[in-house]
This record gives C-alpha cells, structure tokens and sequence, in this order.
C-alpha cells in the first residue's frame, strides 16, 4: 500500500484536550481541513509494516481555534546527537487486547540523526553494565520515554532559551526487546520553510 498526497485524507477532527487541576478535563472535537507535504510517500507491505516514507509531515487547518490551547514555537534549528528531549503521547503497547492509551510526557535523547536531517532517532545507548556479574547480562540500556502505539502524529519537544518548543513529529517505533528501542519522528526544523508556508496560507483563507 502507498501513501502520497493523492490518497492522503481530505478532512479530519481533532480532540483538544484540556487538564485541569480541580476540574472534569474540558474536551473539544474541531474539524480540520488536511493538507500534506508535495512529496509526501509512505510505502507499506502485506504486513502494514512501513518500508519506506518520505516527507511524512502534513498541515492541519482547524475551522476554529482550540479554547484555552498555547501554540508550540516551531523548532528553527535541528536537533544535536544526545540532546535531551520531552515526548507526549496519548498510545499504548497493546491497543490490539483493547487497552486504552493513557496521557503521559517522558525524557529520552537524540541517538542518531538522518543524512538528509528530515528524521531522527530517539533512545537511549546501550551500555555495559558496571559492575557487572558473571554469568550475567553485561548490556544494559538506562531507561528513557519512547512513542507506543497510537502516538503517530505526537509532539518531541525541546527547550530552548526556557521555552519548549516542538522539534519533532512521531512516526513510529522500532524495538520490542529491551536492547533494540528508538522511536523516530520527523525534523520540524528541516521542513520549517514549507510549515511556515502552508500556515500563512490557512491563515490567511481564515484569520481567526
């Protein structure tokens, strides 16, 4: 199966949802008009398994502005190899058994980063364990935040000069094994031009 602009969705609805200390969460479900990066192209097997993505990144218009929601500053510079990152998400490891993603933000940091610099890699080094024991596992990895299942689409955020802001788009995950974990996004930074672009047209077709 592929994925480009031609069969990417039109329209979709966004829930806004919004914590509050003493109170019932407040929650807002906004239509959105889609539109995807021109080289947009994701490549599935048999399996669902992504083979190969391009440009996977896309502008969504909402109809209203979300009530009492902050925008995110847009990431101007990339990231760096071991800079330390916030992810969000709302998934699950097992959404198939029907367990419910729950809301929660974790650390990690830059582990490796694309040629092109259009995606990177979060998670942590594998290390060996000191002291060790023998006859014992000598490869232990330090615990960090990775997207689950379900968070494609969630924010990787960093902060800078005392403000976060976004520096990254969740794809997907990659591991299972307690040795093999990364979760790899796309760079907000190496598509700032276009983001900013696409924005100030839908801002200008709908000033509020």
């Amino acid at each position: 199966m592929v994925i480009d602009k031609t069969t990417c969705a039109r329209t979709a609805l966004i829930k806004v949802v919004t914590y509050q200390a003493k109170a019932n969460p407040s929650i807002q479900v906004i239509p959105g008009i889609v539109t995807p990066h021109e080289d947009l192209r994701i490549v599935y097997d048999e399996g669902d398994r992504e083979v190969s993505s391009n440009a996977d990144i896309a502008v969504i218009a909402l109809r209203e502005p979300p009530q009492g929601v902050k925008p995110l500053r847009l990431a101007t510079s990339p990231v760096r190899y071991t800079q330390p990152v916030t992810l969000v998400g709302y998934g699950s490891d097992m959404p198939e058994v029907g367990m419910e993603g729950t809301r929660r933000f974790g650390f990690n940091e830059i582990a490796s980063i694309s040629e092109s610099g259009a995606t990177f890699l979060v998670g942590k080094p594998i290390q060996i364990q000191r002291p060790y024991k023998p006859k014992e596992m000598l490869l232990v990895r330090e615990e960090g935040s990775y997207s689950l299942k379900g968070d494609s689409g969630g924010p990787c955020l960093r902060e800078h000069s005392e403000v976060m802001e976004l520096v990254g788009i969740a794809k997907t995950r990659y591991g299972g094994h307690e040795l093999v974990q990364f979760s790899e996004y796309t760079s907000i930074s190496f598509y700032l031009e276009w983001l900013r672009r696409e924005i100030a047209r839908a801002e200008r077709k709908n000033p509020d």
